[in-house]
């Protein structure tokens, strides 16, 4: 009987360890004894205004170690945002100004093109008109040619008429 006792309190407390295990594993929040606390919390910051005579031999401010760091913090990141935006305005603008230099560059190459094209195009014209202004040289001429030749031909055919005549005649 004894034995019996013994191995249903085995059971009831393994019954009961599974279901503490079962409850803590389904949901961990059982567990926790205490609500957890910040691992490390920081003072809280203050500053206090004295007056001449209080605990200070001066008026001012007085700032705890996390306001002043604060304030320290919060003036760099202000210098290191001015600084960016300052840069990133630099850019802009010297974007800005490349942009419109680069365009008259463009335009003034495309001007200086089309100057030159003009002026090739009007020297041409000139040539042209001058050359057909002018008369022909006497000895540029066609009629010049054509009366050569027909008194080429006519000498040619005398020379050869006399040539044949010599050939004839001979004995």
């Amino acid at each position: 009987m004894k034995l019996r006792s013994i191995t249903s309190q085995f059971r009831l407390t393994g019954m009961l360890t599974l279901l503490v295990y079962l409850c803590m594993s389904l949901n961990p929040g059982l567990a926790l004894c205490q609500d957890p606390s910040p691992a490390s919390e920081e003072p809280e910051e203050f500053m206090l205004t004295l007056h001449e005579g209080e605990a200070a031999p001066f008026d001012g401010t007085l700032l705890n170690v996390p306001a002043a760091a604060r304030i320290l913090t919060d003036l760099r990141l202000r210098e290191e945002e001015c600084r960016i935006e300052t840069d990133r305005r630099v850019r802009l603008v010297t974007a800005d100004m490349q942009l419109r230099i680069d365009t008259e560059v463009a335009r003034r190459e495309a001007l200086q093109y089309r100057h030159d094209q003009v002026i090739s195009i009007r020297d041409e014209q000139i040539e042209f008109l001058t050359a057909n202004m002018r008369p022909p040289e006497w000895h540029q001429t066609g009629e010049f040619w054509y009366a050569l030749g027909v008194v080429s031909g006519i000498a040619l055919t005398v020379l050869a008429g006399y040539a044949i005549s010599l050939a004839a005649g001979a004995p």
